[in-house]
């Protein structure tokens, strides 16, 4: 088992989030919950959130480095990604009054929340992480008198299922479905992101329905994202692949 940046374990099974307008996957517990709370105040005091473009766990690296992100652990969140790219000045594409109203909502979190705008080095304006204990994170929740329902424990919309099989030689394959009873409900053109992280992914197969989609890829580097348009009445969409070691994806569906 190894750790993230921040110290905690990693891979894990993520939770999805409920935020406005869409789900997001986390850590469980505490720590998952006052980034889902960062999250929600994001979307009402600084600018709404866009479905896609945010985005929680993916097991990886820190993006030109080495060290285990804190994707990894579900302890890190990135809010409207393509507004905000990762290298670019906070100033450049948030308001004063946006900035300021980040620093306070993180205040308000009372110091367990990192910003990646705040960083000293390379800025991350989208990004938000745990950088305290879970008993720090469970004191600010109960100061903040938040609490978050994962929708896994609700009736409508339950989130994926990894199953990983023995490995083939050196590759591994996965196989994962999510259940969209939603998704007809949806306004407009409905789409969803399958997002590649850690390892190189070979023969993806999509599926609508647990049938067989007209859409094969050879590959799909790591650290990528493809979309799809999602067919009327969708129910159930499943992917499978082959990685040559451990890997993750993740599945965003909504208005693109």
């Amino acid at each position: 088992m190894r750790t993230s940046q921040n110290g905690y374990s990693a891979p894990i099974d993520p939770v999805s989030r409920r935020l406005p307008g869409g789900t997001v996957p986390l850590r469980a517990g505490v720590t998952g919950d006052l980034l889902a709370w960062v999250g929600e105040q994001f979307h009402h005091r600084v600018e709404a959130l866009e479905w896609p473009g945010c985005w929680g766990y993916a097991f990886r690296d820190v993006v030109g480095g080495q060290d285990l992100s804190n994707h990894a652990s579900g302890t890190a969140i990135d809010l409207n990604a393509p507004r905000h790219p990762l290298g670019t000045a906070p100033s450049a594409n948030y308001s004063a009054a946006q900035i300021a109203e980040i620093h306070a909502l993180l205040a308000e979190a009372a110091g367990c929340v990192r910003w990646g705008g705040d960083y000293a080095g390379r800025k991350d304006g989208m990004h938000f992480e745990i950088v305290a204990t879970e008993a720090r994170c469970a004191a600010a929740l109960g100061s903040l008198g938040a609490r978050f329902t994962p929708p896994e424990q609700e009736d409508d919309m339950p989130g994926p299922q990894d199953h990983e099989y023995p490995p083939s030689a050196d590759r591994q394959f996965h196989h994962r479905t999510i259940e969209t009873r939603k998704t007809s409900q949806i306004v407009g053109d409905v789409w969803f992101a399958l997002s590649s992280g850690y390892q190189d992914l070979a023969d993806l197969h999509l599926y609508f329905n647990h049938e067989q989609a007209p859409i094969a890829l050879a590959s799909v580097p790591k650290d990528t994202r493809k979309w799809w348009p999602v067919p009327d009445g969708c129910e159930s969409i499943s992917w499978d692949y082959v990685c040559a070691g451990p890997s993750s994806s993740s599945l965003v569906y909504g208005p693109r």
